[in-house]
């Protein structure tokens, strides 16, 4: 069956049951849900009628291989574009399988197919009871729990009576009347039950603190970054961190010598959008070892070659397994989530998230452009850490303005300005930490600015800590410096480079 012809089907297949809506222009299904109230049947067909225009689009841009197996997730996407919750599209999914039961008349081949398909959609279920279980700081997590129980135990059932092909037709309005009066208290008998926990977990958070506990294990650190980890207190598990720069300013080399740190305390994932996968580990081996891609390719070695690539070698293999690469330079931010999510339901997790590359993911968006698509791409990841318990750290290029501005300045003027960042409204807004990194060299090679070894050491990358959430505000405006040696990115004191500058 061609692109087209598996895209019409499961096109079909949702509409028939998200809204009754016509089928090969024979009129409205008879299987809508007897005795579901009529605000569920137009919020079915309301539903419906926006899905047509986007699963088009999304076939359109898919082989048939990939569509079929997505195409659970897209309808998540829309649903929770709708402001509808992640529940809400397990229900729908296992609807469409149990439809499908009727619609195919119970050809043999079909109804096996279908039955799959429904075990495949009972298991992501499951999985998704699973990972609600572990989001233990979740602001709906009893209440998701709940209700998702519920929904699981009267989908096995409807899946049973419908598999055996005998009272299917009656086992779908039976699910059906069941799932309606589901959906009216989607919300839980106690509405105030979330809000108990919030506070909870707050004052939970705050008591372990005044007594001195061990440090959560929820908030990684940044070990080899002493200053660093002093001036942020640490990555907090729902952070999300924009680092701001200029082109050619280092933001790959330290936001690798981050995720070298990051992996060492556990899995994570690693989407580089500016390059492939496979190229971004060998510059990060490279830099490890102490010189180039170039230079290795020119032949041009550094001293005790061998020794430093099997030292680095070794501790690469060592991180392989705690740093998921999502290859593929035409990646968008959705495809981002559903990775996190898939790593959360395994037993290893996801610990966190970094983005090489964040302006990259906002400027290849087709439908979107300028402010849009950065709101798009920003608050999608702001999303992630803050829903999903993720931290996330993005880069970000800085506008094209800010790097052309012209006339004398002081070398303080070359920092990254919280609002320089493109369309910068938006991560402003959805950043938990905002750091600007600083390469003054490379303004002084190209005969912008003048040496100032008193302010920033030479060679060296200077971070500024720009926005937080949880520092105190005298903090901001402090940076600390970074050099690049045979042992890759190191943390400099910059009191003892401004003494070395005096002398």
């Amino acid at each position: 069956m061609g692109r087209v012809g598996l895209a019409g089907v499961y096109l079909k297949l949702v509409l028939m049951v998200w809204g009754g809506l016509k089928l090969s222009g024979n009129g409205h299904s008879d299987l809508s849900p007897q005795g579901a109230p009529e605000a569920f049947d137009n919020e079915l067909m309301v539903i419906g009628a926006r899905l047509e225009g986007y699963l088009e689009e999304r076939y359109q841009t898919l082989n048939p291989k990939v569509f079929r197996e997505g195409v659970y997730r897209d309808l998540w996407t829309v649903l929770a574009s709708l402001g509808k919750t992640r529940m809400f599209l397990f229900i729908k999914d296992d609807v469409v399988h149990t439809r499908a039961l009727e619609i195919f008349e119970f050809d043999e081949a079909r109804v096996k197919d279908c039955i799959a398909c429904a075990q495949k959609a009972r298991s992501y279920v499951r999985g998704r009871l699973a990972l609600v279980e572990k989001a233990a700081d979740s602001l709906v997590r009893r209440a998701a729990m709940n209700y998702l129980s519920a929904v699981h135990q009267e989908t096995q059932k409807a899946f049973q009576r419908a598999a055996t092909l005998d009272e299917s037709a009656e086992a779908l309005r039976v699910y059906m009347r069941k799932l309606a009066r589901l959906l009216s208290g989607i919300e839980g008998s106690d509405r105030s039950l979330p809000t108990r926990e919030i506070f909870s977990a707050a004052f939970t958070r705050i008591e372990k603190w005044i007594e001195g506990a061990e440090e959560d294990s929820a908030v990684l650190s940044f070990p080899d970054f002493p200053r660093l980890q002093a001036a942020t207190g640490g990555l907090l598990e729902n952070a999300c961190v924009a680092l701001i720069a200029d082109t050619k300013s280092g933001k790959t080399t330290f936001v690798s010598a981050l995720m070298l740190q990051l992996a060492e305390q556990g899995r994570g994932l690693l989407v580089p959008t500016e390059m492939s996968g496979d190229l971004f580990i060998t510059r990060l081996a490279t830099d490890l070892m102490g010189t180039t891609i170039l230079n290795l390719r020119n032949r041009n070695y550094p001293v005790d070659l061998q020794r430093r690539y099997a030292e680095v070698r070794a501790r690469l293999e060592r991180l392989s397994a705690r740093i998921v690469v999502l290859d593929g330079v035409y990646q968008k931010v959705e495809n981002i989530r559903y990775k996190v999510e898939d790593m959360l339901a395994q037993p290893a997790g996801c610990r966190w998230v970094i983005v090489d590359g964040g302006s990259v993911l906002a400027n290849r968006l087709t439908q979107l452009q300028g402010v849009a698509a950065y709101t798009h791409v920003s608050s999608a990841l702001q999303a992630i850490a803050a829903e999903l318990n993720v931290p996330v750290i993005a880069t970000w290029q800085i506008g094209r303005k800010v790097t052309a501005r012209s006339g004398a300045r002081e070398p303080l003027d070359f920092v990254p300005k919280l609002h320089d960042a493109n369309w910068s409204s938006a991560i402003e807004q959805d950043a938990s930490l905002v750091l600007g990194l600083l390469y003054y060299d490379a303004y002084v090679r190209r005969g912008e600015a003048q040496p100032a070894p008193h302010v920033f050491p030479p060679g060296a990358l200077t971070v500024h800590l720009l926005a937080s959430r949880y520092g105190n505000v005298d903090a901001l405006g402090t940076y600390t410096a970074y050099r690049k040696t045979d042992r890759g990115l190191v943390e400099i004191d910059l009191q003892q480079e401004e003494t070395r500058a005096h002398i």
